[in-house]
């Protein structure tokens, strides 16, 4: 999997602060796309949605938890 880690760095921040992980995979022709919100900027920022398609919550390590 492809991973790019997504920044914010919006005028009401002090410093870039890492929002997330965007995935992206190929498997057999089909595409399939992923967005991980970071913990920490779910802790400061949760209430904020960046957009109406992604919801705020972390999806841990394992993948489900």
């Amino acid at each position: 999997m492809n991973r790019l880690y997504i920044f914010g760095d919006f005028n009401w921040l002090e410093t870039p602060i890492l929002i997330g992980e965007l995935g992206y995979e190929s498997l057999r022709g089909s595409d399939s796309y992923s967005f991980n919100f970071d913990k920490n900027w779910l802790a400061k920022y949760g209430d904020l949605f960046l957009s109406a398609d992604i919801n705020n919550y972390h999806r841990g390590s394992c993948g489900w938890c």
